[in-house]
């Protein structure tokens, strides 16, 4: 018979007492490359020190434009004196079937928006960021999209 093997008791540690874990809504010009950059974090290094004094090496931040468009999730590699050392873990865009493009005045994206009434997809103009309507269905989407591409 085979002996399974498995995780030490002392290598398991509740997440919260380790590592932290932060989420971050910036703003909508913010670049992957910018967040990436250990300066980026300077002024919020000691969130990523320990009670020992230790770097929470592995922590993760969740970073989001602020229109929701992009995710990214960043893992703590380093803390160094007014800089954090990020890495890439993955980035999403969160409403890649419609253009983003600024240049794109024509065009309208959605973002799913789940409070309240208004519960469903706010379609947003990507030129200027005006709330074209708020709350459509999955089952109006196609419609409305069209009307605001000019379909």
């Amino acid at each position: 018979m085979t002996k399974i093997k498995q995780i030490l008791e002392n290598q398991l540690d509740l997440m919260a007492s380790r590592f932290v874990r932060y989420s971050a809504v910036v703003p909508r010009d913010t670049k992957l490359e910018d967040v990436l950059k250990p300066e980026y974090w300077a002024h919020v290094h000691n969130r990523f020190i320990g009670d020992d004094k230790k770097p929470l090496i592995g922590s993760e931040i969740v970073v989001y434009l602020e229109d929701f468009s992009m995710r990214f999730d960043l893992v703590v590699t380093d803390v160094k004196e007014k800089a954090v050392v990020v890495r890439k873990l993955n980035h999403y865009s969160l409403c890649s079937d419609f253009p983003m493009s600024d240049k794109a005045t024509d065009y309208a994206r959605k973002l799913f928006i789940a409070k309240g009434e208004k519960a469903g997809f706010r379609i947003i103009r990507n030129s200027d960021n005006e709330i074209l309507e708020e709350g459509v269905s999955r089952e109006d989407l196609p419609t409305v999209m069209a009307k605001y591409n000019g379909e």
